[in-house]
């Protein structure tokens, strides 16, 4: 990751990343690999991250049912028919519900969501070797943009300075992609029927190719295109406009092929622009489609994974440091330096800055952890940590699903006032 940008208004882009890309079984392994584990720890420990995972699950099984309902009515893919019309006021209530949850869903997963500023200066960067295009965020009511994973790359390419022969330049890669948008009714290009939300996710994704992501787009010929197209029309028409005022002195019959002449070198350069823009755009559909990941409900599907899966990884790692020192007690600003500093040591990773506050909330939401305030001398307190032994941490995340699935759960009394509802 490069230390600087070279246009400031992309700054924010050099900052440590809080995606872990690493699997949870990676970290897992490197865990039980530990010398200060028994034998029977090491059991424990499988078992554990069984139980978290299947936590995880089910309580994003939920998040994901409630994305679903909420997404219904604004899904261009639905092939259901809706039960009831929903007047204007519950559509906003619901798309207002439905960007909120999508936003802290990606957060969940440690995306980063662009700011108008932020996402302008992205959309104002050209590409110097590739398509020439041009957004306008005006044409959205919605247009939220979020990534994850920023990496360097290179990007080929082949013009008349190379003679032609394939080049590399440095470019700066969105490992992932995801927008959610929603047109403006009433805009100046022609909308959807009917009130539709798009959620897209892509991959690898250029920096100055963001734009592309975007539904309305409009590509712009290069200028080397634009000579082109120029000249062949400009070179096509200049011999017959010279016959043409020749054979207007001349002949009557020698005009009308000389204006026949005229008529074909004009679709010849029309020609030529058509061949032009198919071939960008032929281009464009080529690149979105090697990019794109999912659509609509399939992506909320794939972010609803992939969110579990940070949770899974942020809760494992923290509990794990914490209990790798049993006799000793963290502050979240210690327990931070120490995940990262793992992180780095075990699998090389400086840049990830480690979401500690978020790993401890779900934590003392399971019940893994104990926490005390311990005062100091100048009046104010800290905060420590301590992990629970894994057959402490066992018995809870067991007794969790014991009541969970209980005749007098929470759960089972929500469900059955969903049932009453319907």
């Amino acid at each position: 990751m490069p230390r600087s940008s070279p246009t400031p208004a992309l700054d924010f882009l050099v900052s440590r990343e809080r995606f872990l890309p690493l699997k949870a079984d990676a970290i897992f392994r490197e865990v039980i690999r530990s010398p200060s584990l028994s034998a029977e720890q090491r059991r424990q420990f499988r078992l554990f991250l069984q139980m978290v995972r299947a936590r995880f699950h089910f309580e994003f099984l939920e998040q994901v049912q409630q994305l679903k309902q909420l997404y219904d009515p604004f899904d261009p893919d639905r092939d259901t028919r809706l039960l009831r019309q929903w007047t204007p006021a519950e559509r906003e209530q619901a798309f207002c519900e439905l960007r909120c949850r999508c936003r802290d869903l990606l957060l969940s997963g440690n995306y980063v969501q662009l700011s108008r500023e932020q996402l302008l200066a992205c959309m104002e960067s050209r590409n110097r070797f590739g398509l020439a295009i041009r957004v306008n965020l005006d044409d959205y009511e919605v247009l939220d943009v979020y990534y994850r994973g920023v990496r360097e790359g290179v990007y080929p390419y082949r013009n008349w300075s190379t003679c032609f022969r394939q080049r590399t330049a440095p470019v700066r890669v969105f490992s992932r992609v995801a927008i959610l948008v929603r047109h403006k009714p009433g805009g100046r290009r022609k909308q959807p029927k009917a009130d539709v939300v798009l959620v897209k996710l892509f991959k690898d994704v250029a920096l100055e190719d963001l734009k592309m992501t975007s539904p309305e787009v409009r590509v712009q010929m290069k200028l080397l295109d634009k000579i082109k197209v120029g000249g062949t029309v400009a070179g096509g028409l200049a011999a017959p406009i010279a016959r043409l005022l020749t054979a207007a002195m001349v002949s009557p019959i020698l005009l009308l092929a000389v204006v026949g002449g005229c008529t074909v070198a004009f679709f010849k350069g029309l020609f030529s622009f058509l061949t032009s823009k198919t071939k960008y755009m032929q281009r464009l559909s080529s690149n979105l489609y090697h990019k794109s990941l999912a659509n609509n409900a399939s992506a909320l599907a794939l972010l609803v994974d992939a969110a579990e899966a940070e949770e899974t990884k942020e809760l494992l790692l923290a509990y794990h440091i914490l209990l790798s020192e049993p006799d000793g007690n963290f502050t979240i600003q210690q327990l931070d330096a120490r995940v990262e500093k793992w992180l780095k040591d075990r699998f090389g990773l400086p840049e990830v800055d480690f979401e500690v506050d978020d790993a401890v909330r779900k934590l003392i939401e399971k019940g893994l952890i104990e926490v005390r305030d311990e005062p100091r001398a100048d009046g104010t307190t800290d905060r420590l940590l301590k992990a629970c032994d894994l057959a402490t941490a066992l018995e809870r995340l067991d007794r969790w699903w014991d009541d969970c699935f209980s005749p007098a759960s929470s759960a089972d009394a929500q469900l059955a006032g969903e049932c009453s509802r319907s």
